[in-house]
């Protein structure tokens, strides 16, 4: 009988451990989206507005690309990322994605590098 109550007492002890809750992990409920950007199209240093949900009002979380190319955002809210396209980026079409945590998004519409 005493062995049993041990046994389940660590059992519980590892189910409780388990369960706890971390406000910093990201469920697919809350994972970036991206929703539009303007202008559609620019070169070199133009700024973007990219509009969307979910993003991190701390630039650095949120790891965006264009066309595979990491950009750092200069301003961040839940709803909004402003960043430039960067140099060397060659003309054509890209699309721009954010990812924080395991989640990513990317843009349907692609923005044109002239």
């Amino acid at each position: 009988m005493k062995l049993s109550a041990i046994f389940l007492l660590i059992i519980l002890s590892i189910f409780l451990t388990g369960c706890g809750s971390d406000d910093s992990i990201l469920s697919a409920e809350n994972a970036p989206l991206i929703s539009s950007f303007t202008p559609l199209s620019g070169i070199a240093g133009t700024q973007i507005t990219v509009s969307g949900s979910n993003f991190s009002s701390n630039p650095a979380t949120n790891q965006v690309t264009i066309g595979g190319v990491n950009v750092m955002p200069s301003s961040a809210s839940a709803t909004q990322l402003i960043i430039a396209v960067p140099d060397g980026l060659a003309p054509g079409d890209y699309r721009i994605a954010v990812k924080i945590g395991n989640f990513s998004s990317a843009s349907i519409q692609q923005f044109t590098v002239k």
